[in-house]
């Protein structure tokens, strides 16, 4: 499973997370789709998680349980792709008739979303990686701060004890430290499977 693109009880690959990031990007190239109903507009790729198109008017319990994983992961993909900045919500009145008018957010594609979708898949796959890579790390800061803070404290009063004077390199050394304590604790607890708190 992704770490960026995160569907509960749903592995996929990153040939899944592309081809549903580029359908959602193709899908909202003229801007003229809801944010909203987004998943609605998506039902032409339902094939993308096991290979077999979804029965969205079944009334089966397993082919409604495809469905709602299918928008989870639709609604994922989305967030995930405004979170890159490969698309954004452009919010516009729209004249609901005899009611006042409606603010409606509309997805619209960004120039960082239109080379995404028209690079080689291999491209594609080193910009996901790398997307994965900052937000995973972005995350663990935001979240790990404390022990950001605590381990940067620590590693420059052991250098101030050794070197009675903090210097520019012992401050980039300890920033770097808590950032790595950080980063490591997160992937411990996002590999052990741990709960947020």
């Amino acid at each position: 499973m992704s770490s960026s693109i995160p569907v509960q009880n749903i592995k996929v690959g990153a040939s899944q997370n592309i081809r549903m990031l580029c359908a959602i990007l193709n899908l909202c190239q003229g801007g003229t789709v809801p944010a909203a109903g987004l998943s609605l507009h998506l039902n032409s790729v339902s094939d993308i998680l096991d290979g077999r198109p979804i029965n969205f008017d079944s009334i089966n319990f397993s082919e409604n349980v495809r469905v709602h994983s299918f928008n989870s992961f639709s609604r994922s993909a989305f967030i995930f792709l405004l979170k890159a900045n490969l698309c954004k919500t452009d919010k516009r009145l729209v004249d609901a008739g005899i009611l006042k008018p409606m603010e409606v957010a509309y997805v619209k594609v960004t120039t960082f979303g239109l080379i995404f979708a028209k690079s080689p898949f291999v491209l594609q796959y080193v910009v996901l990686k790398m997307l994965e890579k900052v937000f995973f790390s972005v995350d663990a800061i935001k979240k790990y701060r404390w022990i950001f803070s605590v381990t940067s404290i620590v590693v420059a009063l052991i250098g101030w004890v050794k070197a009675h004077d903090i210097t520019d390199t012992l401050i980039v050394l300890s920033i770097f430290a808590g950032f790595a304590a950080a980063v490591f604790i997160a992937w411990i607890v996002n590999v052990l499977g741990i709960d947020d708190d």
